[in-house]
């Protein structure tokens, strides 16, 4: 497999059909240390781009 293929793939499979970029990826990261996350007590908080959505 190519690298432009394996990159296609991975787009392929997230629901907003593209990749990361560093800030997509750190903001949910950082959301539990700002003062908008006060009344948050628990959470699953993925940032994976839509992959756990079951795709029927």
């Amino acid at each position: 497999m190519t690298a432009l293929i394996t990159i296609e793939f991975a787009k392929d499979i997230h629901t907003f059909k593209r990749l990361a970029d560093s800030e997509g990826i750190a903001k949910p990261a950082r959301y539990p240390a700002f003062d908008a996350s006060r009344f948050t007590t628990g959470m699953a908080l993925l940032a994976d781009g839509g992959v756990s959505i079951c795709k029927t």
